[in-house]
């Protein structure tokens, strides 16, 4: 007889489909496009990753990382992947990006 180890809840409930949204640590809810002051370097949110997708590069985040953000600034850090923003003290949000017409 086999004992498998249980998914933790976020993980379980993103596996389906039902994770709560990714927030900064000031409250709003993370988007894809936000600007952004990482350690006070101006950056842009490139991936929220909240859940399985069905995207290949989206789920390896997911499955090798977990939940969380990519911010990207190519003038001054480049690309970091934040896994736990709501404690992130050093991300702040900044605006709402152009949204798509």
């Amino acid at each position: 007889m086999r004992f498998f180890a249980p998914l933790s809840v976020s993980r379980r409930m993103s596996r389906f489909g039902f994770s709560r949204p990714m927030k900064y640590q000031s409250g709003e809810k993370i988007r894809k496009g936000d600007w952004v002051l990482y350690h006070g370097e101006p950056g842009e949110i490139e991936l929220v990753v909240d859940r399985f997708v069905g995207d290949p590069a989206m789920d390896w985040y997911m499955k090798e990382l977990g939940r969380g953000v990519m911010v990207v600034s190519l003038r001054s850090f480049g690309r970091v992947y934040i896994c736990d923003t709501e404690n992130d003290e050093d991300l702040e949000f900044v605006s709402r990006g152009q949204t798509p017409t």
